[in-house]
């Protein structure tokens, strides 16, 4: 493994003489799959690096406001409008409130769709769900809701990919948005303590549909 600067590593298969290029934010993913260099773990190395390239450095400091949050179609998202806010690559479910929190539930038990607006303040996106605001609050490692507007510490990073789904990170920390199915009627959405990309699937991806 290479470190190339500018966030940039490589790493290359001496067998086939493949590289493979991709942000620090997955190098220990990287480490899990190819430790010992055997033939097996760049063979899933190779079968997983498109979905590894989606995966984009968080800013050191995101006041920089330089992060853009768009919906499945590749616009970016306004204020005032309705979108459904769901989880990409979970067919068989779907997020809703429950007791103020966010959770993951099965279609089948007939919860409706969520959805959710933007609200932008100084260039910062904040979710919105029935005119409260979507954070995380002191101490916590879930989502839930607050009438007013999330200090620093308690506001939710959205990081993009290049499919047009993004991510969700604690503001303030490289804390990761999970999702782990519990029972049918609940599956925890939480955030994972942990400072770097896994490849165990748990990691949520989600997209906004304009309503």
């Amino acid at each position: 493994m290479v470190n190339l600067g500018d966030d940039q590593h490589l790493c290359c298969n001496i067998q086939t003489l493949e590289t493979y290029k991709y942000h620090s934010c997955v190098r220990h993913a990287v480490l899990e799959l190819i430790s010992g260099g055997s033939k097996e773990g760049f063979t899933q190395l190779h079968s997983k690096y498109d979905y590894l390239k989606t995966f984009i450095p968080i800013p050191e400091d995101p006041n920089f406001k330089l992060i853009k949050v768009f919906d499945i179609e590749g616009n970016p998202v306004e204020e005032k409008t309705e979108y459904q806010l769901e989880m990409y690559d979970q067919d068989m479910d779907i997020l809703n409130f429950y007791d103020g929190k966010l959770y993951g539930t099965a279609h089948d038990n007939q919860v409706e769709v969520l959805v959710v607006k933007f609200s932008i303040v100084d260039d910062i996106h904040y979710l919105m769900y029935k005119n409260k605001y979507l954070h995380v609050a002191d101490g916590s490692d879930e989502i839930s809701l607050t009438d007013r507007l999330p200090t620093k510490q308690q506001r939710l990073l959205f990081i993009p990919t290049e499919d047009n789904t993004f991510l969700i990170f604690k503001w303030t920390s490289p804390v990761y948005l999970t999702f782990e199915t519990l029972t049918n009627r609940y599956s925890a959405v939480r955030f994972e303590e942990e400072g770097f990309i896994r490849l165990s699937g748990d990691l949520l991806h989600l997209f906004l549909k304009r309503v």
